[in-house]
């Protein structure tokens, strides 16, 4: 790699933010889990705004679209991270435990409902997600 780099006669401030940006792709991807995938839609941004925080997001994405010349998504993309609200997650494995949930099965109980939280843009609440528990579940 850097081989290829002094080949094309970069100096070595270019060569290290070359390798800096390579380096910071793959600690997102690797330690952070994310990806340019994690931003395609509003659904995929709220998960990662929730796993990572706002603003890890924020600069995560810009980074990974340093080189980007398509501004406008760029811009669309952070406009979608600003506005998204996110809750805290409104039900947990006690209270499923309290309506009859298998204590085996209370990762993937949660999972389900987690993924349909996240689907309607964090709006559900606990009565309504207990709900699709039982409808789901029971």
């Amino acid at each position: 790699f850097i081989d290829e780099l002094l080949d094309k006669n970069y100096d070595a401030q270019n060569i290290a933010k070359v390798n800096a940006q390579r380096i910071f792709k793959e600690f997102c991807k690797n330690e952070l889990k994310l990806t340019p995938e994690d931003f395609k839609d509003s659904v995929s941004i709220t998960k990662s705004i929730y796993r990572c925080g706002r603003d890890v997001c924020r600069d995560v994405w810009i980074l990974l679209n340093f080189e980007n010349k398509n501004k406008n998504k760029i811009k669309e993309v952070l406009n979608t991270v600003d506005s998204i609200n996110i809750n805290e997650f409104p039900i947990n494995g006690k209270e499923l435990i309290k309506i009859g949930a298998d204590t085996k099965f209370l990762g993937l109980y949660l999972d389900v409902l987690k993924k349909e939280w996240f689907e309607s843009g964090c709006t559900l609440n606990k009565e309504e997600l207990t709900q699709k528990y039982i409808q789901t579940f029971a």
